[in-house]
């Protein structure tokens, strides 16, 4: 039976600006009879440097991520929007942080960081995205920066 992937999101606010918990509970729809069901949950942070950068200035990206076991991820990053939802700006050049590439999650903490630098003026929206089978999927919340 062809198993179709729901993605549910529970979310709770950190303390620090720019910093969001995230829990992400990805379930089978329809599993066979008999078939036992486990649900992965990931749970992580994603903190910005600065969310007021100057035109120019580099932007780091901390993302704080674990699973309740392992799992790959084909990729994941920080994605990134300008207030009219291009991803992006004029030159063509994308306003995402970098892919980290394939990840292989488990219980242990994971710790990844990169960097952007933003030019246009503007406020940017800001979330995780992960991809599997050739997908990428946001997660929520979405957090906003501005480059001023």
């Amino acid at each position: 039976m062809r198993t179709a992937y729901r993605l549910a999101v529970l979310l709770a606010t950190a303390t620090v600006p720019a910093a969001v918990l995230l829990a992400v509970r990805l379930s089978a729809q329809s599993p066979p009879l008999g078939e036992i069901v486990t649900r992965p949950v990931l749970v992580g942070t994603v903190a910005l440097s600065t969310t007021s950068p100057g035109p120019g200035d580099t932007v780091l990206a901390t993302v704080t991520i674990r699973a309740d076991r392992s799992l790959r991820l084909q990729g994941i990053t920080v994605a990134v929007r300008d207030e009219r939802g291009r991803a992006v700006d004029a030159a063509g050049s994308s306003y995402d942080f970098p892919d980290y590439g394939p990840v292989k999650l488990d219980t242990r903490q994971k710790t990844l960081t990169s960097s952007q630098q933003y030019h246009e003026r503007g406020t940017y929206v800001y979330f995780l995205q992960y991809r599997t089978d050739g997908r990428w999927h946001p997660l929520a919340p979405y957090s906003s920066f501005t480059v001023g």
